[in-house]
């Protein structure tokens, strides 16, 4: 008896071990992280719509997992995979037995006998082999996987992780692949589809053993018609939808953001991006890009933001859905590419903003040339001088040049870099005064964020220490952004903004008053590469570059040709929008004088009051109007030396230096030089001091033809009395060149009769005739 109790302790200590044994392993079991599977990369919409998606490092089209299942798919999945899957602790008795059975009567392994927590330990596990041990694992982990999470959980993770045939995987994406839709959109004929495809998705999948996938279906609706799932109404429905023949592409909407975010980060991003927004500006860049591409200009990028939170709303970094021969895959919103003009309302800006100028101050825009340096306007003319807000509007380049050097570089320099602008980060020196017209990179990103900052402050009451950052992930970001300009400042720049012309048929836009005030400026490039156009309201910022990613220049690229279409095109998909208030604080009448625009001296005869910024009061004093002595007749200028003082008259008289006068001039028929002095007065003039030693008067000159058949051309040559004098040479009023020293210079004029015209610095000239024949 003795030797019998000792052997039956013996037996209830070995359980008794191998119980606690079999709970511990059974208590820790489960992994930390259930799933060990790369996932695909997508992004969502402000609303929840699928942008775009990556496929996993694996191969595998695998979204991450998602929140719940829809109630469809989840009836559907229950009914024909574990119908008492509400109802079981993870294994079912029955199914087992049913299993059981049907193995021993085939005489093989035909079912499973597997609950869904069952088969979502096996995908948990990566399906190890169909054994008696492995099922028995499988068991265990079913049961704990039961008291850890809830039965929706559970089946969510295995509608996310569960094969669908080919590489698709999970619920959600089989969705899009099969139907080009989002799992809670699909129908009960769908959804049963789906349901049937992880009980053998090697075998049976759309495209793949089509009637045999149907006849599946099919018995699972009338399941649920049996059920009482569905009406019979829905049944019938139901039956005569179509299967779907072959996997959809997923959505490509927003591939450049796609892969910008997943360099990163990873999984499902909730993104700021507006889906109709961005689908409909897709459509937009599409439709002007096949346009352009007759001219091979080949790629379009623009950025959306809400001025007001610093969302980005569409982000288009190229042209999508145009196939990939024009390296449509670049990101040109990154890409660093030269600025043409696009910089300059900054310094117009920081000019207002630091009483250097008005808006109405006028700008000399004569021939200039720096040593080494010698800008030139788009058209290649001169105006003489400008008032600087009709210069920032029409881009005149000279006169920015010239108000750039007023400014300093250095100063103007120390600006941008108080900007979100990442890419001017070389000296001031290096990119010198031609960093007003491209001499610096910049990208789409940068220049979006600068010109919002400049919106999103002319918008404040008062003045703000900090602002939403630019983002395009929901959820609010500050950071210091304490203004750069004041607002005073900016309202002047930005009025003078809405004067550039508008493309097309927004050029008639003041006509109408429902027309939107946009303030906007265009960039062209060197060379033709680059087109920028941006355009702010109080409400939004919409930027666009057209160029070719590989920098070759064309013709059209020009901002106004190219990219401005696009800005009206893409406000015109926006909401409404409104203009900026007039500044509070920072803005008072100030008297400036009517003719120049700087402010009013007591020589000026006319004098308006218009409301400026606090700084304009450091604005200099008229120095065009003068009052000049004249004889009685008013014929010629006279002084105390040469006429009676008592019968010298007065007067006003609106005088610019010698080289403004003479082009502003050729532009402005009412403007009066002064008269000239009388010749008792004795004072010297300026003629002679410049001679065109080559070509003589009314000289007839040949060009030769070279080897290749093609015209020689001609060295021309003058003097300058004075040695550090500079010629400006002009051919038919056309600017063909600078001289200074040695004055001389090659050129090849057309056949026929040609005026050579010489000015120099000073604004004196010499002409004379000569024919090329």
């Amino acid at each position: 008896m003795g030797w019998r109790k000792a052997h039956k302790n013996k037996w209830f200590k070995a359980f008794t071990s191998l119980f606690t044994l079999l709970f511990i392993y059974w208590l820790f079991c489960l992994p930390s992280t259930y799933f060990k599977f790369p996932t695909s990369t997508i992004i969502e919409s402000s609303n929840g719509d699928l942008l775009s998606a990556r496929i996993a490092e694996d191969g595998q089209w695998r979204f991450p997992l998602t929140d719940s299942v829809p109630e469809k798919f989840k009836q559907c999945i229950i009914q024909f995979e574990d119908k008492r899957f509400e109802k079981h602790w993870g294994i079912s008795l029955p199914a087992i037995g049913r299993a059981l059975y049907q193995n021993l009567s085939a005489g093989k392994v035909v079912s499973g006998g597997s609950t869904i927590t069952m088969q979502t330990v096996r995908l948990m596990r990566k399906n190890p082999p169909r054994t008696l041990w492995q099922k028995l694992i499988e068991i265990l982990w079913a049961t704990r996987l039961e008291v850890a999470e809830s039965k929706n959980d559970i089946l969510n993770y295995y509608s996310t992780y569960a094969p669908f045939g080919g590489n698709v995987v999970g619920l959600e994406t089989a969705s899009w692949r099969y139907y080009g839709k989002p799992a809670h959109e699909l129908t009960w004929a769908q959804s049963a589809t789906l349901a049937v495809l992880p009980n053998a998705p090697s075998l049976i999948f759309p495209g793949k053993n089509h009637n045999l996938l149907l006849a599946k279906r099919n018995k699972l609706l009338k399941k649920l018609l049996e059920k009482k799932i569905i009406t019979p109404e829905e049944h019938q429905l139901s039956l005569i939808e179509q299967l779907p023949k072959k996997p959809h592409p997923l959505p490509q909407h927003a591939p450049h953001l796609l892969n910008n975010i997943a360099q990163t980060q990873g999984a499902k991003h909730k993104t700021s991006i507006h889906y109709g927004l961005q689908t409909s500006v897709n459509k937009l860049i599409k439709r002007h890009a096949t346009k352009l591409r007759r001219n091979n200009i080949n790629n379009v990028a623009v950025i959306v933001t809400d001025v007001r939170t610093g969302k980005i709303i569409s982000y288009n970094g190229n042209v999508v859905g145009m196939g990939f021969n024009h390296n449509e895959a670049v990101n040109m919103i990154n890409a660093p590419r030269s600025s043409g003009s696009i910089l300059k309302p900054f310094l117009y800006c920081q000019a207002f903003d630091e009483g250097y100028i008005t808006p109405h101050s006028l700008l000399p825009d004569v021939p200039t040339y720096y040593k080494g340096y010698t800008p030139q306007n788009y058209a290649q003319t001169y105006a003489g001088a400008v008032p600087a807000n009709k210069s920032l509007a029409q881009s005149l380049n000279i006169p920015a040049v010239r108000l750039l050097e007023k400014v300093e570089l250095n100063n103007f320099y120390h600006k941008l870099q108080s900007l979100p602008i990442s890419t001017i980060d070389k000296s001031a020196n290096h990119y010198g005064l031609s960093l007003i017209l491209g001499g610096a990179e910049t990208n789409l990103w940068d220049l979006n964020n600068a010109y919002r900052m400049m919106a999103w402050h002319a918008t404040q009451i008062k003045e703000q220490s900090e602002f939403p950052r630019t983002s395009v992930f929901p959820g609010k970001i500050t950071e210091k952004g304490a203004s750069n300009f004041g607002q005073g400042a900016l309202y002047l720049t930005l009025n003078s903004m809405l004067e550039v012309i508008r493309p097309g048929n927004e050029s008639n836009w003041k006509v109408f008053n429902s027309s939107r005030k946009v303030a906007w400026k265009t960039g062209t490039s060197f060379g033709f590469r680059d087109a920028w156009a941006i355009g702010i309201t109080p409400e939004y910022v919409v930027s666009v570059w057209v160029g070719n990613s590989t920098g070759q220049g064309r013709p059209g690229i020009i901002g106004v040709q190219a990219a401005a279409p696009v800005l009206f095109d893409v406000f015109n998909l926006l909401p409404e929008t409104t203009w900026f208030n007039e500044p509070l604080t920072d803005f008072k009448p100030i008297s400036i004088c009517a003719s120049s625009g700087y402010r009013s001296s007591e020589h000026c005869p006319i004098t308006q009051n218009i409301k400026l910024n606090q700084r304009a009061n450091d604005v200099p004093k008229c120095i065009y109007h003068k009052t000049i002595h004249l004889n009685k007749e008013k014929t010629h200028q006279v002084t105390s030396d040469c006429y009676n003082v008592y019968e010298m008259v007065k007067e006003k008289w609106f005088v610019l230096p010698g080289l403004m006068e003479h082009y502003y001039k050729t532009v402005h028929a009412n403007y009066k030089s002064p008269p000239p002095f009388l010749d008792l007065c004795g004072i010297q003039t300026h003629s002679g001091i410049m001679k065109i030693i080559y070509p003589k008067k009314i000289s007839k000159i040949h060009l030769p033809v070279n080897l290749e058949g093609k015209l020689e051309k001609v060295n021309f040559e003058a003097t300058h009395r004075e040695k550090d004098g500079i010629i400006f040479w002009h051919i038919d009023d056309e600017f063909v060149g600078t001289t200074e020293t040695l004055h001389q210079i090659s050129v090849q004029p057309k056949e026929g009769e040609h005026q050579l015209k010489l000015v120099d610095q000073k604004g004196n000239v010499f002409e004379q005739k000569f024919t090329i024949y």
